[in-house]
């Protein structure tokens, strides 16, 4: 087998792992999403570290909605100090870097992303988000969520809290493609499989909008000419 063979082979059953997981996971969540926007609540969703992406992902992007609030916190990326973010989404009470100034209200919505959702930082968020009466959607993998010891001060992992879990179906590590003689795995399939996720959440929720007689704002591309009708073939169609 060739090694594009094996990508293809290991992206494909990456994807399709977490689409069966998820085909009842993804509507609820949708349709979560959709009351907290009808109702006037606001949308918010974090991750630090390379997860963060994924919320870059969400947010002002070509296809997608206008209805998530990113939360953004620097020293919790990677771009700064990426050995710093680590240490302190480990911290105890890190949290209050984001809490300080963000505040939920009752009916709100946190989408928060980890893979391990062990961590301090991701765990507090949640508790506090729920305290103060927002629901709580989880992106992560179970996998390995469950095969590490949670790090934070009530011994709670992240899905021990979310009301929804989206299981991202990665392996424990993230990495799980191999190379002969190479001891390490490669190709961490968690901010792959997530932005399929996410967007399929977007999908769904825009679908979940339109049936509700709401015509959602999607974002269009800047990078085209005109824009693109919907028998162009340069795309799919739902119909």
């Amino acid at each position: 087998m060739t090694n594009a063979d094996g990508i293809a082979r290991y992206v494909d059953e990456a994807w399709m792992k977490a689409w069966v997981a998820n085909r009842e996971v993804v509507p609820r969540v949708a349709r979560k999403i959709v009351e907290v926007h009808l109702r006037g609540h606001r949308v918010y969703a974090f991750g630090s570290g390379h997860s963060h992406m994924l919320v870059e992902e969400m947010y002002y992007r070509a296809g997608g909605l206008t209805i998530v609030s990113p939360i953004w916190e620097p020293s919790l990326m990677l771009h700064e100090d990426a050995e710093r973010s680590s240490v302190l989404e480990q911290t105890p009470g890190i949290s209050r870097t984001i809490l300080d100034r963000v505040h939920f209200e009752a009916g709100d919505l946190l989408w928060l992303i980890s893979n391990s959702g062990r961590n301090p930082l991701i765990v507090e968020l949640a508790a506090a988000a729920k305290l103060q009466g927002a629901s709580v959607i989880a992106l992560m993998s179970l996998t390995h969520a469950l095969a590490v010891t949670p790090r934070s001060v009530s011994h709670q992992r992240l899905n021990d809290i979310a009301d929804e879990v989206i299981d991202n179906g990665g392996v424990l590590g993230d990495a799980g493609y191999y190379i002969e003689g190479l001891a390490q795995p490669m190709f961490p399939t968690s901010t792959m499989v997530g932005a399929g996720l996410v967007n399929w959440i977007w999908v769904e929720v825009a679908r979940q909008l339109m049936e509700a007689g709401v015509t959602p704002t999607v974002l269009t591309s800047f990078n085209v000419d005109q824009e693109l009708p919907q028998d162009s073939g340069c795309g799919v169609s739902d119909a």
